[in-house]
């Protein structure tokens, strides 16, 4: 084995794995990188809050964690803060209604059964349609 990796250019440890994950799968797939588990994820009760601070303050990422800490005694970097917003969708003050703070707009999203495929929409005025006009 050691041999062979060295023709190849790589470790023998790296050989090793990439030998045993084929064994293991039948074949080289790829990997998500995605860790399996987030155990330093920010609690739910911690994300509800922030969330309710946004729909009632309409603050940005750094004065809602500036709110956090002065009014709840939770310290939260504004990073985090924004990617709690991004994962329960709350970035555009413009989708909210500024009395309410409730959803104004729904994403529609389209989505398809294969890669690559398309929504055709068709825009083209016919030549009669345009000299008539003319």
């Amino acid at each position: 084995m050691a041999h062979l990796a060295a023709e190849a250019g790589i470790s023998r440890r790296c050989l090793a794995k990439w030998y045993a994950r084929w064994r293991a799968h039948g074949g080289l797939l790829d990997h998500s990188s995605r860790p399996a588990t987030s155990p330093a994820r920010t609690p739910e009760d911690i994300a509800d809050l922030v969330e309710a601070l946004r729909r009632q303050t309409k603050h940005g990422p750094a004065r809602l964690a500036t709110d956090l800490q002065r009014l709840h005694g939770v310290t939260l970097a504004p990073a985090t803060v924004h990617r709690i917003l991004v994962r329960r969708r709350l970035t555009r003050l413009r989708d909210l209604d500024p009395p309410t703070g409730e959803q104004l707009r729904e994403v529609i999203r389209y989505e398809h059964d294969r890669v690559r495929d398309l929504v055709h929409v068709d825009v083209k005025k016919s030549r009669a349609g345009a000299q008539q006009r003319a």
